[in-house]
């Protein structure tokens, strides 16, 4: 049995999401920071979250990705490289969706990633609002039955 990093199987993770009735659950900031980071913890574990994107992507028709990709951007400015290939330049994100990402990140829904350097390589990390001690007692002992 393959345990995660957080000590549980794939299997036993699954079965506590199970467990929760969320039918009958208030989906309230808390919770949806909770289910994030359950999530977070399975998906991510070794290359299944990419990997689970990219399938997702390549399964959709040309018409499909096009419909996906507008709803977020508006305009796109690309540039031609010597050798051929395109470089992106800039990307204008729709404003409703500027708002909607601003307003889930004011609440703590939202990973974003920060930029940082380290011995001249460029590198990112996810920054996230984690829920606290209590945030998270309190969403176990509402959700336990």
């Amino acid at each position: 049995m393959i345990k995660q990093g957080n000590g549980f199987s794939l299997g036993e993770q699954q079965e506590k999401l199970n467990m929760l009735d969320l039918n009958g659950s208030e989906f309230n900031p808390q919770h949806i920071m909770a289910e994030r980071d359950i999530e977070r913890e399975i998906l991510t574990e070794g290359e299944m979250y990419k990997d689970i994107l990219l399938k997702l992507w390549t399964m959709k028709d040309k018409a499909e990705k096009q419909e996906l990709i507008s709803k977020f951007i508006d305009t796109v400015v690309l540039k031609k490289n010597s050798d051929g290939s395109f470089e992106i330049e800039q990307i204008n994100f729709r404003e409703t969706f500027i708002e909607q990402f601003d307003k889930l990140f004011k609440l703590g829904l939202i990973d974003v990633p920060q930029k940082y350097e380290e011995l001249g390589i460029t590198n990112y990390f996810r920054m996230a609002v984690n829920i606290d001690k209590k945030q998270l007692d309190d969403y176990i002992e509402k959700n336990e039955n």
